[in-house]
């Protein structure tokens, strides 16, 4: 279960080797070369980054990824994205709020993307199925954010 985190906690980075897998780690772990390893966590982040998303909202966007796993689409990315009349702070804190009441769920890492502060991330797992990719992007004198939520469940082409 996610902890509660502050609001100053959202710049924090996570601390080196939490949830960090190296490619040589992750490459014995797959049975894959290093450079096919390196190849396979690119793709999965273009395809975290790229998948097509549907309209949500932080209060429905856990269900919203839920339902589409439930109805089994082809892809084994969902995206759900929104925009919060708030700034990227709290949009954030928002976000991972509602991750604290789902059991299982870690967060592996979290941390501003950009040395501006007006983009932050994260990555949550419920340690079984799926990795949720979430970004949340400040937008004009941080007055709203542009949230996207990526799922990236087990399976696909290579299982």
């Amino acid at each position: 279960m996610v902890d509660h985190i502050s609001q100053s906690q959202l710049g924090e980075r996570v601390s080196e080797g939490s949830g960090v897998v190296s490619a040589p780690d992750a490459a014995q772990e797959w049975g894959l070369s290093e450079v096919e390893a390196d190849d396979r966590v690119a793709e999965a982040a273009r395809d975290a980054r790229e998948a097509e998303a549907r309209s949500s909202s932080c209060s429905s966007f856990l269900e919203d990824l839920d339902e589409d796993a439930r109805h089994g689409g082809a892809s084994s990315v969902d995206a759900v994205t929104w925009t919060e009349q708030s700034g990227l702070v709290d949009a954030a804190t928002g976000v991972l709020e509602r991750y604290r009441d789902v059991p299982g769920v870690s967060l592996e890492a979290a941390g501003y993307l950009d040395l501006h502060g007006n983009a932050w991330g994260a990555l949550l797992s419920d340690n079984a199925s799926w990795v949720d990719v979430v970004t949340v992007s400040a937008q004009v004198d941080d007055a709203c954010s542009e949230v996207r939520v990526a799922r990236m469940r087990a399976g696909g082409e290579d299982g």
